[in-house]
């Protein structure tokens, strides 16, 4: 997967108010990290998972997109960012295929604090 900076012209991001982005290409999808400034000057994260469905194109042969959006604001930076750690850490401890438990996870987790004093 590569993560690379989104090419907008100003014109677009001008339009959609996006002061910064970032995107990453994974198989058929790309997923877009978009920083937005508000009507009231305040900034938002817009994350858009666009999805190339190459079942349904359309008259021309071109391949359409599913696109499905998320938006996050100021006020919940923070405790998202918290929650994805979590489900991240908690997903890399599949090890050899087998999706370990909450009580493994937190068992380990535990034993790592220990470790670290």
């Amino acid at each position: 997967m590569d993560f690379d900076e989104k090419k907008v012209s100003s014109v677009e991001m001008e339009h959609e108010n996006i002061v910064f982005t970032r995107n990453l290409k994974a198989g058929r999808r790309i997923y877009y990290f978009d920083v937005k400034k508000s009507s009231n000057g305040d900034f938002f994260i817009s994350i858009t998972e666009s999805q190339k469905n190459l079942q349904d194109s359309n008259a021309a042969g071109n391949a359409t997109y599913k696109r499905h959006k998320l938006f996050l604001y100021k006020e919940d930076f923070d405790s998202f960012m918290a929650e994805l750690s979590n489900v991240v850490s908690y997903a890399k401890g599949a090890i050899g295929g087998k999706i370990v438990t909450r009580e493994e996870y937190e068992s380990r987790k535990n034993q790592g604090n220990d470790n670290e004093n």
